[in-house]
């Protein structure tokens, strides 16, 4: 006898509001071909749509799961927003934040903090 569904499977959502999240790795890469050749160590982040059974794939460079965020752009669709890792925050002159600078795989970039979201963990 087989167990009931989670109820993320089965209630209705949007495209990857409910996730699995899981690293692989570590992978070995070479940016620069040549004879000093510098390796650098990364991973692969996998998030697994509960919804649709769709599957996104990002390259991080560590594994804290506390640094992984979302980048989100007006014009752009969720599944192609970018995984990001905060490096500045940038308060206002009354102490609240509302401007952070962010590194993700293709540069450096300063968003408004409702521009990006916190990606929910659940260690069970």
């Amino acid at each position: 006898m087989m167990a009931d569904l989670p109820s993320a499977r089965v209630s209705i959502a949007r495209v990857f509001n409910k996730v699995g999240l899981d690293f692989c790795g570590p992978f070995l890469i070479k940016l620069i071909p040549g004879r000093a050749k510098k390796v650098y160590k990364c991973y692969i982040c996998i998030f697994v749509c509960f919804v649709v059974r769709a599957i996104h794939l990002e390259i991080v460079s560590n594994l804290s799961i506390e640094a992984v965020l979302v980048k989100g752009e007006d014009n752009s669709k969720l599944l192609n927003w970018n995984l990001a890792k905060i490096v500045e925050v940038h308060p206002g002159t009354d102490d609240i934040t509302r401007v952070v600078t962010l590194k993700t795989g293709k540069g450096v970039y300063k968003r408004h903090v409702t521009k990006i979201v916190k990606l929910p963990f659940n260690c069970n």
